[in-house]
């Protein structure tokens, strides 16, 4: 599978994962190995327990590799991942999720 923009990344994107219930997390990781170039150029990641209220956990104004993060574990519902950079080349894509538990 691949969830992906199908359009030039630009800031304000965002992809939001739903757990089905709180969980303790403490990391994701994109992958987008089968469309190496279509990383995230920047991002912001949130994680919230009721989809109202965000508590961010990682951030990278500037970023040219997948998106990989762990941070200090929080119970979460709901993940979300604004894109802040921009391509005139690439899309944003991500064909697994992986949500690190902690």
């Amino acid at each position: 599978t691949r969830w992906s923009t199908r359009r030039l990344q630009e800031p304000g994107m965002w992809l939001e994962i739903d757990l089905g219930a709180t969980k303790t997390v403490k990391g994701l990781r994109l992958d987008n190995a089968a469309s190496p170039n279509d990383y995230p150029r920047g991002y912001l990641v949130s994680l919230s327990a009721d989809g109202q209220t965000w508590t961010k956990v990682a951030e990278k104004p500037n970023n040219d590799a997948p998106l990989d993060v762990t941070f200090e574990a929080q119970p979460a519902r709901k993940i979300r991942v604004e894109q802040t950079g921009a391509s005139a080349a690439w899309w944003w894509s991500a064909h697994e999720v992986v949500v690190i538990e902690g």
